[in-house]
């Protein structure tokens, strides 16, 4: 099953953003939402084009698609996280479900299972040993457990896959599948891969909490 890091995702597109140029901005015959209209343009076709690779592999491959549910993003984004003001401009200014919704828009249309759990602890937890590490600010993370290294986004998305796995109506009850082993220079997206899933009719879950 492919576990999907959109927000990783989002933080690239947004990145690719550029500013509202001030000149044309004071320009009285360029309104503002027009300006915003532009931006919106070149980030449509970048969007289209993340979502339709992660559908396509995913197809070939033969997995599921695995996302968490985005909630409390704007959080990280504040004023007095250390970002600067036109990095948070960027980011608060980009509609975090957007991508989400275009991956599940062609995954139904390709007959691709999709499944959303919840995002709580999975950048803390090991996805080694499971050991609840320390809450960090930095790119990686150690556990002082099994003390495996291990960058944030990576380790995130393996938790998320592995949630996924247990939701899941092809899982063994209350546990996850058992992964299967790929060659080691196997092209991957965001460097996750879960165990399979056979192809079925298209389903979308979304898990209550426990």
């Amino acid at each position: 099953m492919r576990s999907v890091k959109s927000h990783r995702y989002q933080v690239y597109i947004s990145s690719c953003k550029e500013p509202i140029p001030k000149k044309r901005c004071a320009n009285k015959d360029t309104s503002l939402l027009q300006v915003w209209r532009e931006t919106g343009n070149r980030v449509q076709p970048l969007l289209h084009s993340v979502s339709k690779r992660i559908v396509e592999d995913a197809k070939t491959r033969r997995y599921g698609i695995v996302m968490e549910k985005l909630t409390g993003m704007r959080r990280l984004y504040r004023r007095g996280n250390g970002q600067s003001r036109n990095r948070r401009a960027r980011m608060n200014g980009w509609s975090y479900g957007e991508l989400q919704l275009q991956i599940e828009y062609k995954a139904r249309w390709e007959g691709v299972k999709v499944i959303y759990v919840p995002a709580r602890d999975t950048s803390k937890r090991c996805s080694i040993c499971g050991y609840k590490t320390l809450e960090s600010t930095q790119r990686l993370l150690w556990c002082p457990h099994c003390g495996a290294i291990l960058d944030r986004d990576e380790n995130a998305a393996r938790n998320i896959a592995a949630r996924g796995l247990r939701f899941s109506p092809n899982g063994p009850p209350g546990e996850a599948m058992v992964e299967e082993q790929e060659p080691e220079n196997a092209t991957l997206i965001l460097k996750v891969d879960g165990g399979k899933l056979s192809q079925q009719a298209t389903t979308t879950i979304h898990p209550t909490k426990t």
